[in-house]
């Protein structure tokens, strides 16, 4: 059984003359080595499609590149993560039979270079209602972890600020110490001298 990761991310999109806005849940099946399932969304209309591994395969041995490597890139052209000085452009284009095809292009803006990374076919949905609540309940479930991490992060960081002032405090008790030491050493030593 393949470990599933879901992700959503919000995609400005090329479709035809003009660019929108759609949100795409993306399920990574084996962090994408065994595959993605998509389901896409400009909030009225309800796109699915998957990529095998096999799909990806065909696609790195299409560009000629190892084939961990394009998962990588692709992971981050489809879930918007991990994404630091590489941008993915996306273009949505119209099939026969109510289909769509995802898109997405690597661009390099520093050589000017653009190319088709891969692309997947998304059937449209007969009722968008029911993909639109999976998309809102995985949207709450983020939201929850997240409260969760920050609840947790928060308690973390007030106990290291409490570990940080009694450190502080034992510091402040060592260096009065060494001073008193230092002192009482001094004056000895000069007791001696004379």
């Amino acid at each position: 059984m393949f470990e599933e990761r879901v992700t959503l991310a919000e995609l400005e999109v090329a479709q035809g003359a003009s660019t929108k806005t759609v949100y795409i849940q993306t399920t990574l099946l084996d962090d994408g080595k065994s595959g993605f399932r998509l389901v896409l969304t400009d909030g009225e209309d309800v796109w699915k499609g998957q990529l095998t591994e096999d799909d990806l395969d065909k696609l790195s041995n299409r560009l000629k590149m190892e084939f961990g490597m394009f998962v990588a890139q692709s992971v981050s052209a489809l879930t918007r993560e991990g994404i630091q000085d590489v941008t993915f452009e996306y273009d949505l284009k119209a099939l026969p039979s109510d289909k769509m095809q995802l898109v997405w292009k690597k661009s390099i803006a520093s050589e000017d270079i653009k190319y088709k990374m891969g692309h997947i076919n998304l059937d449209k949905q007969n009722s968008p209602s029911n993909s639109l609540v999976s998309v809102l309940s995985q949207c709450v479930s983020i939201i929850s972890s997240l409260k969760k991490q920050m609840g947790n992060l928060e308690a973390d960081n007030e106990r290291l600020a409490r570990d940080r002032n009694s450190a502080i405090k034992r510091l402040d008790k060592c260096v009065a110490a060494k001073s008193e030491v230092e002192s009482d050493l001094y004056s000895k030593f000069v007791a001696i001298l004379t």
